[in-house]
């Protein structure tokens, strides 16, 4: 895998109708104009001419484009295993356009099991996380039982206490949780999935309290619970914090 891309972002679109605290997409990227359907048909050829296997289909919000699944159907049909990311925005009936051009491999972001702060999190947008929750529900009852459904949960000092439950539950429903840091970069300098803002940064005590959160995360993956981030990436997080 060392000479060609296996794993690939496409950022498909920076319009969002969120406005996370961890996350300045809309701004970083909206002067990019999105690919249209026929250019992303071309996009997935290219990938596929040069070994790319797995094609993250992210945003913004990707189901904000009513093409999205013609994007993810023109990856299949170039062999390649398309990966969508939501944060709950999708509904039941673009599901069941995903589903049925057979793509059955979904995220959807989600920082905590309580409402409030979730909201919060998602730039206080009210009845966000239930909307997401709703989200999962339908992937449930509309997706394969083979589907690889997984939350994408962005780890930051607001959040530490919420990352467990979060781990419990996706166990527990047959969903998995992929861990990312929070990113802060400066106005002047924006960056993709980089937030402007300082609260974010980890202080000294939101430090000893990941690196025991962490260590404890890796007793749980031994322990049979749904986390797919290897220790290693484990141990980049705390470093990179």
């Amino acid at each position: 895998t060392k000479n060609r891309p296996a794993y690939v972002q496409f950022y498909v679109t920076a319009r969002c109708n969120l406005a996370c605290e961890q996350c300045n997409i809309i701004y970083a990227n909206a002067d990019q104009a999105e690919a249209t359907t026929e250019e992303c048909e071309l996009i997935a050829q290219n990938l596929n001419s040069i070994g790319a296997s797995v094609v993250l289909l992210t945003g913004g919000e990707p189901f904000a484009r009513k093409d999205l699944h013609l994007i993810a159907k023109s990856l299949l049909d170039n062999d390649i295993h398309p990966r969508i990311q939501t944060n709950g925005f999708a509904s039941e009936i673009r599901l069941k356009e995903i589903e049925k051009i057979g793509a059955k491999d979904i995220s959807i972001s989600l920082d905590s099991l309580n409402p409030d702060l979730q909201d919060k999190i998602n730039g206080d947008m009210k009845n966000s996380w239930l909307r997401a929750i709703k989200a999962i529900t339908n992937v449930n009852q509309i997706f394969p039982k083979d589907a690889f459904c997984a939350f994408g949960c962005v780890m930051s000092p607001s959040n530490l206490n919420q990352i467990i439950p979060l781990i419990e539950f996706a166990t527990e429903i047959g969903w998995w949780v992929s861990l990312v840091p929070a990113h802060v970069s400066k106005s002047h300098h924006p960056r993709g999935f980089r937030t402007y803002d300082k609260n974010l940064l980890f202080k000294e005590d939101d430090l000893k309290i990941a690196k025991n959160l962490l260590e404890k995360i890796k007793l749980m993956k031994k322990e049979g619970f749904n986390l797919y981030d290897s220790d290693e990436y484990l141990d980049d997080i705390y470093r990179f914090i």
